[in-house]
């Protein structure tokens, strides 16, 4: 299993970079089987490119039953659940955001999404209202700019659920590529671009990945290889996955 994982995330890697240089150390996680491998390092070209063969899988990929008409679908029908589900704790950390520290409760930043068109993320503010709107986000607990109850929501991903809304709108998706803040996507080389041929989602391969915590952009392989294996079955294991991994993470 550990040689076929290593040969598939070779595999994988090897049509994105296209020549450029990479360095990598593979080791078939439990989950490899499912899903994909966890990476303790790789290093992203300056100038990615993408051949036209793997934009023309990924653009097949991106026209299925599923990805039009399925998962759109899916994606309403879980986020109505959720909020009704969610409801009293969605306002039961308003209020905990609002009696914490001045400002207002949902923090909104401009994204960017399907098709490179900005839209306004919402989460629970977890910085003091004097926050630059939009800056580095914070590496570590310690973060004078995260507020106490911020810190909390932070750690267990709690901050993210006002996100639900943005799925109802249509502009994100419970599961996709993360959304970059406008101010570096236009840093984006063409390969790193390839994440916007898919909506962004609230979860997804590279936010259940070890490398979360390092910057979005650091993550185009995982955002990639999750669009070219766009399923019904994957996006529910990813799903589960997501329970598992941030009932007790922490997303710094």
């Amino acid at each position: 299993m550990r040689h076929q994982a290593i040969r598939q995330g070779i595999r994988i890697l090897k049509p994105l970079y296209d020549g450029n240089r990479v360095r990598s150390e593979w080791n078939a996680s439990e989950d490899a089987e499912h899903f994909s491998l966890t990476y303790e390092e790789i290093i992203l070209p300056g100038h990615g490119r993408i051949s036209v063969q793997e934009r023309q899988t990924i653009e097949k990929k991106l026209s299925f039953f599923y990805a039009r008409i399925g998962k759109p679908i899916l994606d309403y029908v879980m986020a109505v659940v959720l909020i009704a589900i969610l409801s009293p704790s969605l306002l039961f950390i308003a209020v905990l955001v609002k009696i914490n520290s001045r400002g207002s409760v949902i923090f909104r930043q401009k994204r960017i999404g399907l098709n490179n068109r900005p839209f306004m993320m919402y989460k629970f503010r977890s910085m003091y209202a004097d926050s630059p709107a939009y800056s580095l986000k914070p590496c570590s607990s310690s973060d004078p700019r995260i507020t106490p109850v911020g810190r909390w929501l932070r750690k267990a991903s709690l901050d993210e659920l006002p996100q639900l809304f943005n799925v109802l709108k249509g502009d994100m998706s419970l599961i996709g590529p993360r959304p970059e803040m406008s101010f570096l996507a236009r840093e984006y080389n063409e390969l790193e671009n390839q994440r916007h041929l898919a909506k962004p989602g609230i979860t997804g391969l590279w936010q259940l990945s070890p490398g979360r915590s390092l910057a979005i952009r650091d993550g185009i392989h995982w955002d990639l290889q999750y669009i070219e294996n766009l399923s019904f079955l994957n996006d529910l294991k990813i799903l589960f996955r997501t329970f598992k991994v941030f009932r007790g993470g922490n997303t710094y």
